[in-house]
């Protein structure tokens, strides 16, 4: 059995001037069930993907889970895990287009 300490998924759709369409982030985990991050959709529409915006991101996206301390992690590892996570996937998103 596979269980996790934290799980992040994005979509992101931009137009032809790399500015966010539509996000979607998710995160598993880190609540009671899956959960998707609404705060962390408004900090990146309408915007350009710098630096800045995945690090505010992915700050936004540890603030909005609200995981448990359990024997596997404890709650500040796994918002750590979901900053984390967050930021390598908008930069693997990035690095692809």
């Amino acid at each position: 059995m596979a269980i996790y300490i934290a799980s992040a998924a994005i979509s992101l759709r931009l137009d032809e001037n790399g500015i966010v369409k539509d996000a979607r982030i998710a995160l598993g985990a880190v609540a009671p069930t899956a959960i998707r991050c609404p705060k962390t959709k408004a900090t990146l529409m309408t915007q350009k993907c710098t630096e800045d915006l995945i690090r505010s991101s992915a700050e936004a996206a540890a603030r909005e889970c609200s995981p448990i301390n359990d024997v596997r992690a404890t709650a500040a590892y796994r918002r750590r895990a979901v900053e984390h996570l967050v930021r390598r996937a908008l930069r693997n998103f990035l690095e692809k287009i």
